[in-house]
């Protein structure tokens, strides 16, 4: 019998953190962001973009890199609105 390769899943889960001075959105299992922002208010929407179209959660980093929150996509309209507040 051949071995036979599991294909690793696609990463649904978006990250908001700080990067060089800017907030970047980066894959789960991804250590670079795959793009970068002046604001945490547009990282955090571009991310729940991403995660919407993959059924993923959005994890918003503190800017020392720490987790703030966890949230799911269903709610990406509300949690975007009171960002900006």
């Amino acid at each position: 019998m051949e071995d036979e390769k599991m294909e690793e899943p696609v990463t649904k889960n978006q990250h908001v953190v700080p990067y060089e001075g800017k907030w970047g959105v980066r894959a789960q299992k991804s250590e670079i962001p795959s793009k970068l922002f002046e604001s945490k208010i547009l990282a955090t929407a571009y991310a729940f973009e991403i995660a919407d179209n993959n059924d993923g959660m959005v994890i918003i980093h503190n800017e020392d890199g720490t987790f703030k929150e966890v949230k799911k996509t269903e709610n990406s309209s509300k949690l975007i609105t009171s960002l900006k507040a």
